[in-house]
């Protein structure tokens, strides 16, 4: 029997004040299930062509109806395609979703839909108590936890490496050809590293991150072609900073810690800094105003997740001064990032302790 004529398939929420905070509001089940499917692999399989939900099933490990149910949520959002015959295939955006690929948002997906969504579950108690609800869930710090368990730093390293090919973007706000040796500071598997040294030929690098991060380095750099040209360095920001490079580089590192540790991480990279070196920081600036920006959504994850936070032009401009840098400006990126380029100050010989 056929359906009857309906128009239910155009209803969505309206564009009005209570439809447009209803959208919000229902937000996280898309974002739960674009993760469903690419956890199950759903849309790796769609590659080849659109396929129904009961050949999926069996072979993602699912039952036939609720898969069913979660394709044809992400088919209403466009995130998938359905058809008459109630076949799923892959839209613009679904293609975005297959792993491997490059620009992939599949690791994304898994790294934000796993500890941090149950994270940001209890963002109450943050709030009621500044206890970062990740602590408070997991019974440690963020950092510490990726460090004790490989599969969640593997979903995190994955979802920074996905970025990779956005990275050279960062030559259109510097011009990294004139210095000789750059120290990527935190710069986990070397992806930012790996685009600014192929758009750089002159370019050395040097890779300096905590230990367990810097397992998965080689082999990535290996097959990037790139090995030779970085050498690897672990350690932490917080306690030291290889010394004597002409420039060096964070990206989206100092922004996971308070201000206080961001003081003293400073001191080191002073310390670390010769005269005529430069600092470049890669962040997110929180734009004055009240109108929308990533910098404060991501400012909230990084209350309830690590304690850190996403800061202002005037925020950056004192820290860097009490650690002896002087901010020289703000480049927009094509990237959400920002890049701060910084210098020491000559009268600051050392910058000045951290706490």
């Amino acid at each position: 029997m056929p359906e009857p004529e309906s128009d239910l398939e155009e209803e969505r929420w309206p564009d009005t004040p209570p439809g447009r905070l209803h959208a919000m509001l229902d937000a996280f089940e898309v974002g739960q299930a674009i993760y469903v499917a690419v956890k199950l692999g759903v849309p790796d399989r769609l590659v080849a062509a659109p396929r129904r939900a009961e050949d999926l099933a069996p072979e993602v490990g699912a039952r036939p109806g609720p898969l069913f149910r979660v394709l044809r949520l992400l088919a209403g959002v466009g995130v998938l395609s359905q058809d008459p015959e109630d076949r799923f295939g892959l839209t613009t955006l679904g293609e975005l979703l297959v792993t491997g690929r490059e620009g992939s948002l599949a690791p994304r997906a898994i790294f934000l839909n796993e500890e941090l969504y149950r994270a940001a579950g209890d963002l109450l108690h943050t709030v009621r108590t500044g206890e970062t609800a990740f602590s408070h869930v997991f019974g440690a710090g963020w950092m510490d936890y990726l460090g004790a368990h490989p599969a969640a730093n593997a979903a995190f390293q994955a979802a920074m490496v996905a970025r990779e090919t956005n990275w050279v973007a960062l030559t259109e706000a510097y011009d990294f050809h004139a210095h000789r040796t750059l120290v990527d500071v935190g710069g986990g598997h070397g992806a930012v590293l790996a685009a600014l040294l192929r758009a750089t030929p002159g370019l050395r690098g040097v890779l300096f991150d905590l230990p367990h991060v810097l397992a998965g380095a080689t082999d990535y750099l290996r097959a990037q072609g790139l090995a030779d040209r970085v050498r690897f360095e672990a350690g932490s920001l917080l306690d030291a900073v290889p010394p004597g490079a002409d420039l060096y580089l964070e990206v989206g590192v100092l922004h996971l810690f308070p201000d206080p540790v961001v003081t003293r991480a400073l001191g080191h990279l002073r310390r670390a800094i010769p005269a005529g070196g430069t600092l470049l920081l890669a962040e997110l600036v929180v734009p004055p105003g009240s109108g929308p920006s990533p910098a404060k959504q991501l400012d909230v994850r990084m209350l309830y997740a690590s304690g850190g936070r996403e800061r202002t032009a005037v925020e950056w401009r004192e820290l860097l001064a009490g650690a002896g840098f002087d901010l020289v400006r703000i480049e927009p990126t094509p990237l959400a990032p920002s890049l701060l380029i910084a210098r020491p100050r000559a009268d600051a010989a050392g910058g000045r302790p951290g706490p």
